[in-house]
Parts: C-alpha cells; sequence; structure tokens
C-alpha cells in the first residue's frame, strides 16, 4: 500500500506556469539569508548526470520502467515494463513463482513500507521511508542489479532519523535528505536536517551540508537543476497572528543550490506562498506563478518563460513529463478558466507556447511516464485513485496522435505477465 507522508500545514500546494519563451529581467531574488538561513558558498559548477525522483509511481531507465503491483495483503512485487519487447513482467526469473516470498527477488514483504523507486541505467535502489505498520522499522535503502539480482542493504538510517521523499541519483551515487531528532538541554526535541551523499559502489557516506531546523522552519529536497542539487527552506516569517492558515500564508519558499561534490550552497530564488511554485523532472526545474504563467528556472539566476494559460495556477496543476520539446501538466482547471469535473491532461510546447489537451474518453486517466523511440510510454487507468492501480495499463502512445482533434491515438498496449 503506498503511504504518502503528509508534511507541515497546507504545504502540499504542487504547481506549473507558463509564458512564452523569452528572458525575464526579474530572474532570480539574490536576497540575503537570515542567521538561520544555510550558510552560503561560493558554488562550484559541476555538470553531474543528475536524476530526482519522487514520484511513488516507479523508475524509469533508458530500456524500460520499474512499477510496483499488490496482492490482496498489498505486500508487493516489483515489475518491469520492457520498451523493446513490449511486455510488463514480474522481476523475478524463477520458474512458477507467486511473487510472494522472500525468495523472490521481486516480493516487498511490509505493506506499510513499500519502498520508493529511483534508478541510473546500472543500478536499481529502494527506499524505504520507514513507515509504522504491525512492527517498527527504520527508514533504508537498498540497492540491487537491474534484472533485481543482489539485492542488499546500502544504508540505514538511525532509528532517530528519518527520510524525506525527494531523492536525488547520478552514475556512482544516490543524495537523500534525513531529519535526525535529539534531545536538548532543556528536555524540548531539536531536528538536525542533512543532505547526504552515498556512494552505490563503497557506500561510503558524505555529508554535503547539515542545518538545525528552527521553529517555523522546514527543508526538502526539491529537485536537481544543471548538475545541481536544489533544496527548498520554508521559512514561517515573524507575525502576531495566532491563525494557522493566516501563519502558513506568511511562509517564505527559498531554494538552495547545493553542489553534489563538495557541497556548496547558494540561494537561488525567493518568493512569498501561494506567489509561486517550483515542479521538477529530472535535471530540470519549472516554476509555476499566480499568473499563469510556466517558467523555467537556470542556475544562473534567469527564468525563461515557455507558456501563459489559465490552466497553470499554484495548487492546481502538477508536472507529469518533460522533454526537450514539451512538457505534460495535469490541472483541474481548463484552458477556457473554468474548473474541470476532475483532472486533465495538456501537452505544452515549450518554443511556441501552444497548450493541447489530451484524453482518450471520458473517465478514462493517462499518466505521462517515460518515452522511447519517440513514443511516449504512459499509464491508463479509469482514474488516478489508488484503488484503480490494480487495473491499470501500460502502453506505447505516439505523441503526434495525442491533441484534442487528431485522428484515433495509436495505443500500443503491452502485455502483461499472468500475475
Amino acid at each position: 500500500m503506498k503511504n504518502i507522508r503528509l508534511f507541515a500545514l497546507a504545504i502540499c500546494l504542487i504547481c506549473l506556469c507558463g509564458c512564452r519563451e523569452q528572458r525575464v529581467s526579474e530572474s532570480f531574488n539574490q536576497e540575503m539569508p537570515t542567521e538561520e538561513s544555510p550558510k552560503e558558498q561560493e558554488p562550484v559548477v559541476q555538470e553531474e548526470n543528475l536524476f530526482f525522483f519522487r514520484t511513488p509511481v516507479g523508475a524509469q531507465t533508458e530500456n524500460g520502467f520499474y512499477s510496483m503491483q499488490y496482492h490482496d495483503d498489498w505486500t508487493g512485487f516489483l515489475t518491469y515494463s520492457d520498451y523493446a519487447t513490449q511486455q510488463t513482467v514480474p522481476l523475478c526469473n524463477q520458474p512458477n513463482c507467486e511473487h510472494h516470498a522472500a525468495s523472490c527477488t521481486a516480493w516487498f514483504e511490509n505493506p506499510y513500507n513499500i519502498p520508493r523507486l529511483i534508478a541510473n541505467d546500472e543500478k536499481l535502489v529502494y527506499c524505504y521511508l520507514g513507515m509504522r505498520g504491525t512492527y517498527s522499522e527504520p527508514a533504508f535503502l537498498e540497492i540491487a542489479n537491474l534484472d533485481g539480482s543482489e539485492r542488499t542493504t546500502l544504508y540505514t538510517l538511525d532509528a532517530n532519523e528519518t527520510l524525506d521523499e525527494g531523492f536525488c541519483i547520478d552514475d556512482d551515487a544516490v543524495y537523500v535528505l534525513t531529519r535526525e531528532t535529539e534531545s536538548q538541554n532543556d528536555g524540548t526535541v531539536g531536528t538536525i536536517c542533512k543532505v547526504i551523499k552515498i556512494n552505490l559502489y563503497d557506500q561510503t557516506e558524505t555529508e554535503l551540508w547539515r542545518q538545525k531546523q528552527e521553529g517555523g522552519v522546514s527543508y526538502f529536497l526539491a529537485g536537481s537543476m544543471d548538475g545541481q542539487i536544489v533544496l527548498k527552506e520554508i521559512r514561517v516569517e515573524e507575525t502576531s497572528s495566532q491563525n494557522i492558515m493566516e501563519q502558513v500564508h506568511s511562509q517564505r519558499h527559498t531554494l538552495y543550490l547545493i553542489s553534489p561534490q563538495d557541497g556548496a550552497i547558494h540561494e537561488g530564488y525567493s518568493w512569498k506562498q501561494d506567489a509561486n511554485l517550483e515542479m521538477a523532472y529530472a535535471n530540470e526545474l519549472f516554476l509555476v506563478t499566480d499568473s499563469h504563467t510556466l517558467c523555467q528556472l537556470t542556475k544562473e539566476g534567469d527564468m525563461i518563460q515557455l507558456a501563459e494559460s489559465n490552466i497553470l495556477v499554484p495548487g492546481k496543476c502538477s508536472l507529469q513529463y518533460a522533454n526537450e520539446n514539451s512538457l505534460w501538466v495535469t490541472s483541474t482547471e481548463s484552458i477556457e478558466g473554468m474548473p474541470n469535473p476532475g483532472v486533465c491532461l495538456y501537452q505544452i510546447d515549450r518554443e511556441s507556447g501552444t497548450i493541447s489537451e489530451l484524453h482518450l474518453e471520458d473517465g478514462v486517466s493517462v499518466d505521462v511516464l517515460a518515452e522511447y523511440q519517440n513514443k511516449l510510454f504512459v499509464r491508463i487507468s479509469a482514474s488516478r485513485s489508488q484503488s484503480q492501480e490494480q487495473s491499470a495499463k501500460y502502453a506505447f502512445w505516439s505523441e503526434n496522435t495525442m491533441q484534442e482533434n487528431a485522428a484515433e491515438p495509436n495505443i500500443l498496449y503491452f502485455k502483461a505477465a499472468d500475475f
């Protein structure tokens, strides 16, 4: 069963924004950090093959997509959708295996701690958030070959540590944010946040950044951009109000860029709650604004406007997938500015800013997950609810037949093994 962590107050707004392609003179807001903010250093320019993961749906590699299936008892087993053969099979090579025992390389026993999946083109990493169920289990990471073999523990957090849901990975290491609670001399409990680099091959740990979390301050891994790790700080600014929502609206969001090599950090961009929100995919970072614009951020401090539309509203849209030509965004708003009865999928052309609504038929949801040889790899289901996941199907969908007024969509469904 998927477990979705609830973070403080109403910080679950996720959205995008768009404008036509041009540079914006406002660029990054280089405000000086407060005393409690991370210490700023000169950034080290390092082009790393970073990839950011946060989605619980699965993980893509060059040749296929990994996703989780569930038994009736909600224990999980890992499946692999092979792009070349167009088949989805359990990640297990044992004949007649039911994928429901510890001997199966694809099985995950604890339904309260099914891992998030991340991958590069050499290794799979399973990130267990340490959820509590019928028994306690710490957060930890496992590593395996791409075929699921040699699954071993990569890193285990201490009992007083938790693991953030955002992860970065490159060819050699995985990057995580942890929160460590500790007792203070006055009897209170404090939190130390750390960004840790864990080598995939020798399991060595390098602490890139550490910060004591003051009251009213939270930190998250928000993405990666041009080879830099993006750390997000949310800080409640001074207010005399006792109203929780007013305190939320007083928050300031600040993005910091951290070098994956030596932890050098510098401030990128800052905004007031509800004004903007970042959206990350792979090694790019985008921003949606309350003026309905979508922009791409750069580590040099610029914003490149991409599109403008009523569908681009902070808190009402999210980014599914991006490549060099397009972004695929879901939104509860319509192009005409009217609320949609559900969540609709849109394709945004990065060069022209043109936005097209994409759909199969009423009541059917499409999630864009990856691409292969100019075909989009998608998940098609009756809805995006968890109860419909078991009946979801994977398919290739030709990009040029996805537009609303195009001919019958060219859908090539993957053959699913008998699970």
